[in-house]
């Protein structure tokens, strides 16, 4: 061989080497642009899952099949994390508006859990965005789930490490949050005091008496009132014991010193309520609803002896502008009674509001109380008040309504019973207005129905919350809890209580009353650690963090697409036909 061709001889190897890569490059980039060939270059099967996708490697993937499938993808083209995450979330919708964040963005992260991340830590991106694909691996086969995390997985970004769920995981709070409660019960007064006496018989045998799980069997809830409450409370929310009346005093005529008027030449017309004989006074209603109608400053109205010129003018004004509004009333109805509410909490109401806060009231009674308290010079006299007369109307509405009682000239409203409407849409509009602590009449009427010995008695039971208006109301349900990363199931530890029942977990904590509408602490004890770690440990029942911790905040990541509605409309349908 001559010395030019052993010159040659690496030329041509290498040439022989290029050309060889490239043709490899051609068969391989064949076979995987061929549908046979993404089957032999995929990574694994698919989770069951997504098996139903097949080979259609773009729902998934925002790069090219070739790409996705190349030796370098995830090397190269980090880029792609955000992108395929984005993929992902065209299905799983249901993940909050910020899904990749950690948990959901939904949860503050403790400091030094970023200054704790070293270079194997899970990655975020720039943004703080972490990629799905950094839990949830595919192509493990079909087996293989999606959602199976390890402790040491949760312990990657989560730098407060402990050993096991008995070995240095955080004591529980208060369970139920106090916060969230909507009744306040009092477990310890009611079994020590009321169903040791006279409820005795209407007490309760066991906690499934008045608790009963949701379908899921997670949630505990307490069961309806008229089977766990009204046997011993019924009575006294329809006002039945009520000393002064089962009806809440809405609407008055108050009481005038009619024989110093008459002396002093002051003709107010007539006018029933004689303050010889009653003392009836403005009611907190009636001044909320018109403030106007407030009587005179520094006059009393019960005993004018005494009073200068002026003050008598000023009660001969204040006395014709009541006169003036209770005729407007019994022309306009219920209409002015909703107009007024409105201007309260200065916007238009809803029409279930509406309804509500009118709460029927009948144009016959009112009418008739004005007919018989500030009768026209030329009608004729009514028969005087009579105490048969109030009660029969009084037990006429014995399942709630208006009447009115002649003997203190008062229009009042009896409570249908629990969840009466009209008092708890008066009660939800007063705490909107933020009525209370006022000195005025909105005050007042707070005071009223936040009186837990008033007919109704919601404060009784009801826990008082602060509105985002600044007010104060009542709640009526219990506050959901904010979707959060934990989750139980009593329906699955059902089967592991003994002759203690619910007690093996919630133990008696001793606490007495505290008063209506007071949020007091819990009547149980808060959940011990050991409770749990006595079954829950590395030799018995699961002590994983996925046990009882998720992931994400949302509670189910719920699979959705948008879908066209493929049925035609009738009208166009009808002009397509043949004619």
């Amino acid at each position: 061989m001559s010395g030019r061709e052993l010159l040659m001889e690496p030329a041509r190897a290498r040439l022989l080497a290029v050309g060889a890569s490239v043709a490899t490059a051609v068969v391989v980039l064949g076979i995987m642009g061929s549908p046979p060939g993404k089957v032999l270059v995929l990574p694994g099967p698919l989770s069951s899952n997504h098996a139903a996708l097949g080979e259609d490697c773009g729902v998934c993937h925002a790069a090219s099949p070739v790409a996705v499938a190349g030796p370098l993808h995830g090397v190269v083209s980090d880029d792609l994390r955000t992108e395929q995450s984005a993929k992902c979330l065209l299905c799983h919708s249901n993940l909050g508006d910020r899904p990749l964040a950690a948990h959901g963005g939904a949860v503050q992260l403790d400091p030094s859990t970023g200054a704790a991340r070293g270079p194997f830590s899970v990655p975020f991106d720039a943004g703080g965005s972490l990629a799905c694909a950094s839990c949830h691996r595919e192509h493990q086969g079909r087996s293989r789930s999606l959602t199976e995390l390890g402790n040491s997985q949760c312990q990657t970004c989560h730098t407060d490490e402990f050993r096991g769920f008995g070995q240095g995981h955080p004591e529980f709070g208060e369970l139920p949050d106090p916060s969230h409660r909507a009744i306040l019960f009092d477990h310890r007064s009611h079994f020590v005091e009321h169903f040791a006496g006279a409820a005795a018989e209407a007490a309760p045998a066991s906690c499934t008496d008045c608790h009963e799980p949701d379908a899921r069997g997670g949630h505990i809830g307490v069961i309806s009132y008229s089977v766990a409450c009204a046997a011993c409370h019924d009575d006294e929310l329809r006002g039945a014991a009520q000393v002064e009346g089962s009806g809440l005093s809405l609407f008055s005529l108050p009481a005038l010193d009619l024989v110093t008027l008459e002396d002093e030449g002051l003709d107010v017309g007539r006018w029933a309520a004689d303050s010889a004989e009653v003392e009836t006074a403005m009611t907190s209603f009636l001044t909320a609803l018109a403030p106007e109608l407030s009587p005179p400053a520094d006059v009393d109205l019960l005993d004018l002896y005494g009073a200068t010129e002026s003050q008598l003018e000023a009660v001969g004004q204040w006395a014709a502008g009541i006169r003036s509004y209770y005729r407007d009333l019994s022309e306009q109805g219920q209409r002015s009674l909703v107009r007024a509410a409105s201007r309260l909490v200065d916007r238009e109401l809803t029409d279930d509001e509406a309804s509500a806060l009118a709460g029927g009231l009948p144009a016959e009674v009112l009418r008739g109380a004005l007919d018989a308290w500030l009768p026209s010079e030329s009608s004729v006299a009514v028969s005087a008040a009579t105490v048969d007369g109030d009660v029969g109307r009084e037990g006429w509405v014995e399942g709630g309504g208006w009447y009115r009682q002649d003997l203190d000239f008062t229009l009042r409203y009896r409570p249908v019973g629990h969840a009466d409407p009209f008092i708890r849409a008066w009660s939800d509009l007063v705490g909107e207005a933020q009525g209370e602590g006022r000195s005025d009449g909105l005050g007042e009427l707070a005071t009223l129905l936040r009186d837990p010995k008033a007919p109704g008695q919601c404060a009784r039971c009801h826990a008082r919350v602060q509105e985002p208006s600044g007010g104060w109301a009542l709640r009526w349900t219990r506050l959901e809890a904010t979707p959060g990363l934990t989750h139980f199931s009593h329906a699955t530890h059902f089967p592991l209580l003994d002759e203690t029942g619910c007690h093996v977990c919630h133990q008696p904590a001793g606490i007495g009353s505290q008063g209506p509408g007071v949020a007091s602490a819990s009547s149980f004890a808060p959940l011990t650690r050991e409770a749990c770690a006595s079954c829950h440990s590395s030799g018995g029942a699961s002590d994983r963090c996925l046990t009882c911790h998720d992931y994400h905040v949302h509670p189910s990541p719920a699979v959705s697409r948008p879908s066209p509605l493929l049925i035609e409309r009738q009208d166009a349908a009808l002009d397509e036909s043949p004619r």
